[in-house]
């Protein structure tokens, strides 16, 4: 069964270009459309901005394993749980239609994403 989800995709090291790039190539799904990369509207951790981008994609993996593939994502392009620099954050906040993770959908930065992925 084929699969639709939004995700988000962050980071804020001083190479977060970079990584974004790198998560976009192993991301192993179908990317349907995205908003390109932008800064976060609101800059959630002074001193370390994220750069962010929201893609709408498709992909065989329910919605666990889809999750599991992409903390081994995170792990792989360097993550530290235990630090405020993240490599790279990718969350699945929209999953079939259904919205996961709410609190990550309403702000600023994941709309900005959004808007910007239906405008283009």
């Amino acid at each position: 069964m084929l699969h639709q989800a939004v995700i988000s995709l962050g980071s804020n090291t001083a190479d977060k270009e970079l990584k974004l790039r790198e998560a976009i190539e192993i991301l192993g799904v179908k990317i349907v459309q995205s908003s390109g990369a932008y800064d976060d509207p609101v800059d959630n951790n002074p001193g370390h901005p994220y750069l962010n981008l929201i893609a709408w994609i498709e992909t065989e993996l329910d919605h666990d394993a889809l999750r599991v593939h992409f903390k081994e994502l995170e792990g792989r392009l360097g993550r530290d749980r235990r630090s405020d620099t993240v490599a790279i954050d990718i969350d699945i906040v929209i999953f079939d239609g259904t919205v996961m993770r709410p609190t990550d959908f309403a702000r600023p930065y994941f709309q900005t994403g959004y808007k910007l992925m239906h405008d283009a």
